[in-house]
């Protein structure tokens, strides 16, 4: 459990506080309410959100994958950390439903020691400053943890790959490709056969793309894979498009992982289903719309129930096409399996609504 599943999908968490207790991150969180206040709620959210009834519906939708996110603090704290530990072991029983279903499992570090990125789904927002000898050491020391877990024989065959970071900063990306050297040798001295993951950087995916194939092809690393979060409702001009000119977008995507691919793994390991960047603190406690075009005004509410039939029929369009554009890699992986309100990044209630086609054959749009 990290972050970004709390404030984007599950913002009631959060809804308890003022805008003067300036509670926007797990940090804030926990430091506010206090350590056993803030356990109290936590374990009633880890307990209940994510169920063994969740697992095996996603395994019967025919999916064959998850990806599960975490925070450095479910392994090691800082002394000076207000976190509550304690998800861990919610992890491992996710892992044993996920064994028990037949479906492979992705544990990503979500959230390191002093932020990568600044953005609370780090469990920290605030200043970049995961870029210390320090925060890089703890980090390394999770990183073993995870590895030396899950490498287990009884997950062995389950969890086939590590997120050593998602998505770093820009501004962290020379400390970022030395610290991915370490993990790299760290974990193959544990496991020589666990899938690495390397995140693009965040909000530059594209700028960085060209770098980080470029990196891990010198490299030579063996089993490693290039990892980008492709979301369309962080970009204004996206938004404001014809929902013809979307579709060719997404679709423009599929070339490009074909020719990277060529070299270096590719896997996308997040994209969701919002069209704009209304759904309520996309961007954190507080913060949603940036946008401010016809389509993205956010006048109509992120309601399922007041969805048009048309604008259901172009979700599974833009569904469709965004599965087959990431197929041409070795895959992707939905953000999120549920939310509380947000239907635009809620898999599945998609799938139970129509509008997410479980299968090739029900898809309606196909990219050329």
């Amino acid at each position: 459990m990290i972050d970004e599943i709390i404030i984007t999908l599950l913002p009631s968490l959060f809804e308890q506080f003022s805008p003067d207790d300036q509670v926007v991150d797990e940090y804030t969180f926990t430091k506010f309410l206090g350590y056993e206040e803030a356990k109290r709620q936590l374990d009633d959210h880890w307990s209940s959100w994510v169920t063994e009834h969740d697992i095996k519906k996603l395994a019967s939708y025919g999916l064959n994958h998850l990806r599960i996110p975490v925070g450095y603090w479910a392994f090691e704290k800082k002394p000076s950390d207000p976190f509550v530990m304690g998800a861990f072991q919610y992890l491992v029983k996710a892992v044993r439903w996920a064994k028990k279903y037949g479906l492979k499992v992705t544990v990503d570090l979500h959230g390191a020691p002093g932020s990568q990125d600044g953005y609370a789904f780090t469990g920290r927002q605030g200043p970049i400053e995961w870029q210390t000898d320090d925060n890089i050491q703890l980090t390394l020391k999770v990183i073993k943890n995870i590895t030396t877990t899950f490498s287990h024989p009884e997950f062995k065959n389950t969890v086939i790959s590590i997120g050593v970071l998602n998505e770093p900063a820009l501004s962290v990306e020379s400390q970022f490709q030395e610290y991915f050297k370490e993990a790299y040798n760290l974990i193959r001295e544990i496991n020589s056969d666990i899938l690495i993951l390397y995140d693009a950087t965040i909000f530059s995916v594209f700028e960085s793309i060209d770098i980080s194939v470029d990196f891990i092809e010198s490299s030579k690393f063996k089993r490693a894979v290039l990892d980008t979060h492709l979301y369309n409702a962080f970009t204004c001009d996206f938004v404001s498009m014809s929902t013809d000119d979307q579709l060719s977008t997404v679709c423009s995507n599929k070339d490009n992982i074909t020719s990277t691919s060529k070299t270096v793994r590719r896997f996308v390991g997040e994209w969701s289903l919002g069209t704009t960047d209304c759904t309520k603190w996309l961007l954190g406690v507080g913060n949603s719309s940036r946008c401010n075009y016809p389509n993205g005004t956010c006048q109509s509410e992120d309601d399922y129930l007041n969805w048009t039939p048309e604008y259901k029929s172009y979700l599974k369009q833009y569904a469709s096409a965004q599965m087959n554009a990431y197929e041409a890699g070795i895959g992707w992986t939905f953000w999120n399996f549920k939310t509380e309100d947000s239907a635009h990044w809620n898999f599945m209630l998609g799938v139970e609504q129509g509008w997410i086609p479980l299968t090739p054959g029900q898809r309606t749009y196909n990219c050329t």
